[in-house]
């Protein structure tokens, strides 16, 4: 699944991290065929994943990207997010590019 990634408004942000069960089920929803693109924003103020209700996803990670440092926090939050390992995620297009292709490993 391929989306068009769009900055959220405060709102959409809001009403997401309200509840956490929800924001991983969309997670989920939104890996539905197991890839899912990204927009990252890295050194970003604060770290959260936003997703609107229509799939499409921005992550924002802290830390520069240098020496794949924000790869490693996305494949960290996600697989935080989601109750995973972070062995069973991987990005697969987009190492050094703020967007990617993410995967999760069966």
């Amino acid at each position: 699944m391929y989306c068009t990634i769009v900055r959220l408004s405060k709102s959409e942000e809001d009403a997401i991290s309200q509840n956490k069960l929800d924001h991983a089920t969309a997670l989920f929803e939104a890996f539905r065929d197991g890839t899912l693109a990204v927009r990252v924003t890295p050194r970003a103020g604060a770290e959260r994943i936003g997703i609107s209700e229509d799939g499409l996803v921005k992550i924002y990670v802290t830390v520069p990207p240098e020496s794949g440092k924000a790869n490693a926090r996305v494949i960290e939050l996600i697989a935080k997010t989601l109750g995973v390992a972070k062995s069973t995620v991987e990005i697969t297009r987009g190492e050094k590019s703020r967007n990617k292709v993410i995967r999760l490993k069966k």
